[in-house]
């Protein structure tokens, strides 16, 4: 797939995709491996660009709560179908009042509203 230059976002949790950019020499073994089957190997490497979503190094990714949406978000907080249905809600809340869901402060700052003021 990287050799036809089709663009791949790939994850890389314990980062063995790095070794990408470099190319790597042979291993005895893997070279005999080759040699055997009538394959060469021929180490490559390829353009990369590493994106985090931490402070670790890489281009820094970014999205707002409102980008997530509320059945991602349930998902990454492992909801229950209630607090879904309750999330779906809220963002719906949100929606028709044009109030941004930048950060998780603005996500419970309308939570507290709901189950406070918002009751009034």
């Amino acid at each position: 797939m990287l050799d036809k230059g089709i663009p791949a976002l790939l994850r890389d949790i314990k980062g063995d995709l790095s070794g990408l950019a470099q190319p790597r020499p042979g291993q005895p073994k893997i070279d005999e491996r080759h040699a055997k089957i009538g394959f060469p190997f021929e180490a490559k490497k390829f353009p990369i660009e590493i994106l985090s979503i931490s402070e670790q190094k890489g281009k820094r990714m970014c999205a707002t709560v409102s980008e997530f949406g509320p059945v991602l978000l349930s998902r990454i907080l492992d909801l229950s179908e209630v607090q879904q249905g309750i999330v779906a809600i809220i963002f719906k809340y949100c929606d028709d009042n044009k109030l941004p869901l930048i950060d998780i402060k603005d996500f419970k700052k309308v939570v507290q509203y709901v189950t406070d003021e918002g009751k009034e």
